[in-house]
């Protein structure tokens, strides 16, 4: 019999299981469809391909269930169909933090992340967290970056460490230059020193822990 780990999340109200399965995150097709206000349940499978579907046992109330469960892309597509309706709103906003709710499956664990000596590019923190167990992008590590005043947003200074974070040595900029046919142009690459890489680590995990706060 599974022993599947669960979590739930709220979307206008309606409660919404995750589940894991095989290291990877579903949601529960029945839960989602009532999130939308679907009356009948299986009429949300025609917007998800079936490659995108599987099924899991259940503990409910009533006892164990089977039930149709959604992979990432299934909820992705989902929220496509259904982009105009609010709720589906919520859930896409949802949905581009998906490492939250990978990371809800792995609290239990506590992460520890190595650290390369030399300053290094976003691209290859991300690399670092990815390794640890905390999946990000590089692009959403800009976006929390620039979100939570690491990088600044203004102009000609965007993406440029604030001056906090060089004072305390966590980054450093990098100017490129990159030469086309025509011109040449320059821009600004923060990058993460040693201590910059563990700070910019620990300031997102408790970033997840507060989302997660949020959601339960």
């Amino acid at each position: 019999m599974e022993d599947l780990h669960m979590k739930n999340f709220k979307i206008k109200g309606a409660t919404v299981r995750t589940v894991e399965k095989e290291g990877m995150i579903y949601t529960v097709s029945n839960d989602l469809a009532k999130a939308f206000g679907y009356k009948n349940t299986a009429k949300i499978k025609r917007h998800i391909k079936e490659h995108c579907l599987s099924s899991a046992t259940i503990n409910t109330a009533g006892g164990k269930q089977k039930m149709a469960i959604i992979d990432k892309n299934g909820l992705l597509s989902v929220c496509e169909k259904l982009k105009y309706e609010d709720v589906a709103k919520e859930l896409i906003d949802y949905v581009k933090n998906y490492s939250v709710v990978e990371f809800i499956f792995k609290e239990e664990y506590n992460f520890e992340m190595e650290t390369i000596d030399e300053s290094i590019t976003f691209k290859d923190l991300s690399l670092l967290m990815n390794k640890a167990g905390v999946k990000i992008g590089r692009n959403e590590l800009f976006a929390f970056a620039r979100a939570t005043g690491l990088l600044l947003t203004s102009g000609s200074h965007w993406n440029r460490p604030s001056q906090d974070m060089v004072d305390m040595g966590h980054l450093e900029v990098r100017l490129v230059t990159t030469e086309t046919a025509v011109d040449s142009y320059t821009h600004i690459q923060p990058l993460a020193t040693k201590s910059g890489q563990i700070y910019i680590f620990n300031k997102y995990i408790e970033y997840l822990k507060r989302f997660e706060q949020q959601t339960a």
